[in-house]
């Protein structure tokens, strides 16, 4: 029983057939210093958006991220995580700590569980503080009640 033969693809400037064995294929791979950079194109990017958009459909279609609160005998699962604040841009860190819950729900998904993941960004902290100095400052300038100048 053959496997099908898959269709030769290229990746950067080297001609890769599927179905040799990779070790082969590398022992034919050279590196050089004159080769032209490729340009950059979006093919790759608009295939994966593509993809990506494929995928989103199919899970709102299934209501794959949807926790069903009903006694359906499947074993409850349920995953926090501390809310970002949208006192900053997002960063690395945030992404690192979320990735773990994230899995983590994926995981007990796939062993059959019932899971809620809740998820939602914070607006405290700060982003009070400064709407709280910016109206002491406005109270300053224009007084309470305000009084705005006539000639604007």
């Amino acid at each position: 029983n053959k496997s099908p033969r898959l269709p030769p693809t290229t990746r950067g400037n080297c001609l890769i057939n599927m179905a040799t064995p990779p070790a082969k294929e590398m022992s034919k791979l050279s590196v050089s210093d004159d080769a032209p950079a490729p340009a950059k194109k979006t093919a790759k990017r608009d295939a994966l958006r593509e993809n990506e958009l494929v995928v989103q459909n199919m899970w709102e279609k299934e209501r794959a991220f949807e926790a069903n609160a009903q006694d359906d005998g499947k074993e409850k699962f349920i995953v926090t995580f501390p809310y970002p604040y949208s006192n900053g841009h997002l960063h690395i860190g945030h992404a690192f700590s979320l990735t773990k819950a994230v899995f983590r729900a994926q995981f007990e998904r796939h062993m059959g569980k019932n899971v809620l993941f809740p998820f939602a960004f914070h607006c405290t902290g700060m982003p009070i503080q400064a709407a709280a100095n910016k109206l002491k400052t406005e109270i300053e300038q224009f007084g309470c009640p305000p009084e705005f100048p006539e000639d604007d």
